[in-house]
Parts: structure tokens; C-alpha cells; sequence
């Protein structure tokens, strides 16, 4: 198995396609897999919660940028895995989500 890492963080293992992102939260890092081919799934964490924001060491405006640009900005059918609460996708958080009204499509 290969380990490839930048600065000091891990960014893939091997051929499975999983790698994982730093989300400056309460659980500082987040974990992303596409092992099977059918869609990524990624453990959030604290980071962001179906219909609404994580809890965290980082300012407000910091959480709302975090959110929208590493874990938003993935493929609309990523399943995201709360550390609280139910599953969501990025599609649903950006449809229904009043964190992000600028993200949603009328």
C-alpha cells in the first residue's frame, strides 16, 4: 500500500481511492472514500451537520468559507457522514441548507 503525503498530511492511500482534507473544526480532519467507484463519501465530522453548521474552534465567517470550499465544492452526490445526525449529500446541503441561500437554485 502507498501513502502519498504532502506538508506532513496524508493526502491518498494507495489505489483506494480515499484521501483526506483538513477541515479546521473541532475534529481538525475530514476522511473522503470512492473505494467502489460509485460516489464519495466523506466524514465531515463537526464541520457541517444536515441543514445546518458544526460547532468549532474557528471564527463564524472561517466556518462558512471551510464549508463551501472543501466540502461543498465536491460532487453533488457525495454522501456526507455528520459526526451528529443523520447522512446528507453535498446536493441536499446545497439545496436546503439556510447556512448557504447563495447555493441553492430556484
Amino acid at each position: 500500500m502507498s501513502v502519498t503525503r504532502t506538508g506532513g498530511k496524508l493526502e491518498s492511500i494507495g489505489e483506494t481511492g480515499a484521501a483526506s482534507l483538513t477541515v479546521p473544526r473541532k475534529d481538525l480532519h475530514g476522511f473522503r472514500d470512492d473505494r467502489d467507484g460509485d460516489g464519495e463519501v466523506a466524514v465531515v465530522g463537526d464541520a457541517i451537520f444536515a441543514g445546518s453548521m458544526g460547532g468549532g474552534l474557528v471564527s463564524y465567517a472561517d466556518a462558512i468559507h471551510n464549508n463551501r470550499d472543501k466540502i461543498l465544492s465536491l460532487p453533488d452526490d457525495t454522501i456526507l457522514c455528520p459526526g451528529h445526525g443523520p447522512l446528507t449529500s453535498v446536493g441536499e446541503e446545497k439545496l436546503h441548507n439556510p447556512f448557504f441561500p447563495d447555493l441553492q437554485k430556484n
